[in-house]
């Protein structure tokens, strides 16, 4: 897993907690992004 993959997580919690929703909003669309293109790679 990528450094800014790990990272991803940790963003979001951050954003959760200053209620910043269009920063949350952008984090959860990128780590579903990743987590699709995951999938569609084979694992």
């Amino acid at each position: 897993m990528s450094d800014t993959a790990a990272r991803i997580p940790e963003d979001i919690k951050t954003a959760m907690r200053a209620k910043d929703t269009t920063a949350l909003n952008a984090l959860r669309a990128l780590k579903s992004a990743l987590t699709n293109a995951a999938i569609e790679k084979g694992g």
